[in-house]
């Protein structure tokens, strides 16, 4: 998938009425390129979450943390589509590192921690269970370990 859309220049928000999306001169929605799907039963499948579109505003990053509820399955699947506009030429589709984790995420993490500017679409971290995240008590203040 090629990074698409917005460019720096245009990912300013412009004064607008609130609303779900992102508003911006030359700036426009790219539709999800895909799903993560899972089988149970190793036939039949179902969306556990949707992959969203990288954005060219800045595009020497090219990591984005999807979050969904845990699920265990027999079979994992990404069901692929409109990773490419109809005007363009390269209609490549570059994956690297597809990773699972059973640990609890920050959906959307990049963004969030300002990575790479990006807009912000709505939260879906899932509600995760005590044994699916750190307790704070057990967390370990190094900071007096390190030399600035």
């Amino acid at each position: 998938m090629q990074p698409g859309g917005k460019a720096t220049t245009s990912a300013t928000n412009v004064p607008a009425l609130p609303s779900e999306t992102f508003t911006s001169t030359g700036y426009r929605v790219l539709p999800d390129f895909g799903q993560l799907e899972v089988s149970y039963d190793g036939i039949h499948y179902q969306k556990i979450c949707n992959l969203k579109p990288i954005y060219k505003a800045h595009e020497s990053w090219r990591q984005k943390t999807i979050s969904f509820a845990p699920v265990k399955a027999k079979k994992y699947r990404l069901n692929l589509h409109h990773w490419w506009e109809e005007p363009e030429k390269n209609q490549e589709l570059l994956l690297n590192s597809i990773v699972l984790n059973s640990s609890a995420m920050l959906d959307q993490f990049e963004e969030k921690a300002g990575l790479f500017t990006e807009y912000i679409e709505n939260d879906r971290i899932p509600i995760y269970q005590g044994k699916e995240i750190i307790h704070s008590e057990k967390i370990l203040n190094i900071t007096d370990k390190l030399s600035v």
